[in-house]
């Protein structure tokens, strides 16, 4: 039985569609990607300028007085005072600043706190931006930064002697968001956690085992509540692209 030249050419056709629209997609989600990167980035050194009498990373580079030397007086002062009330999350912000529930997330003093959570957001990231459309690529992003921030500062007010100088930043809600969809979407996925090699499913759970044990903790100084609720948005928002019918899940053959 032959198949028709009209009817090759129509295949043919639509899978070249179909690789248009694969590689635009991953081109967007791309840009995407990198914006994030590069925005945290950007908080993150400007933290170091404006820390730098304290133990930051950079706190002796002589590049800052280059820096000063080029900007008004008291622009250290300012730059410190931007950060502090638009780059950290505190108790009662959801109603003075409220768009510290999603700036927060992107935001890192500590050297190693930045590079592990943007490691872990380029590596999810790479696994997501090849089956989601840019829209809910952008969408669980924001969708884990903001459940993280309300987890967070819910387990605060539940507080019998809340502590009001408690801070909370960091993209690690996003990084939990985005491995929870992954896990979702891609169970069996390859993960490898200390050298131990695992489908994706058990990575996360064990990671979402270990924070909701230290949940209550007054030790940690973790925010076990954000990663939390970014994971359970994640999964969440996973569940209903594969419920619309947007993406489904996919088996990985190791």
């Amino acid at each position: 039985m032959s198949s028709s030249p009209l009817g090759d050419s129509a295949k043919l056709e639509r899978s070249l569609g179909l690789a248009r629209a694969s590689l635009s997609r991953i081109s967007t989600n791309g840009y995407i990607k990198s914006a994030c990167l590069s925005f945290s980035a950007t908080v993150f050194i400007a933290w170091q300028y404006a820390l730098r009498d304290e133990r930051t990373l950079l706190a002796d580079a002589t590049i800052w007085q280059s820096i000063d030397r080029r900007l008004p007086q008291g622009a250290l002062d300012r730059v410190r005072r931007f950060l502090d009330k638009n780059f950290y999350l505190r108790p009662g912000d959801e109603r003075q600043r409220p768009w510290a529930l999603v700036t927060s997330a992107f935001s890192h003093i500590s050297f190693g706190h930045f590079v592990a959570n943007a490691l872990s957001f380029n590596a999810f990231s790479e696994l997501l931006m090849i089956f989601l459309p840019p829209v809910h690529f952008c969408g669980v992003i924001l969708a884990s930064a903001l459940a993280g921030s309300a987890a967070f500062l819910v387990q605060q007010s539940r507080k019998k002697f809340p502590n009001r100088r408690i801070r909370a930043l960091g993209m690690s809600a996003v990084t939990s968001g985005m491995g929870a969809m992954a896990a979702y979407l891609f169970p069996q996925a390859p993960a490898s956690i200390y050298g131990i090699k695992m489908p994706m499913w058990a990575a996360f759970a064990g990671y979402f085992a270990w924070d909701a044990f230290f949940l209550e903790s007054e030790r940690s100084t973790t925010g076990h509540a954000a990663h939390l609720g970014g994971a359970l948005a994640g999964l969440i928002y996973g569940a209903c692209l594969t419920a619309s019918g947007v993406i489904r899940t996919r088996r990985f053959r190791s």
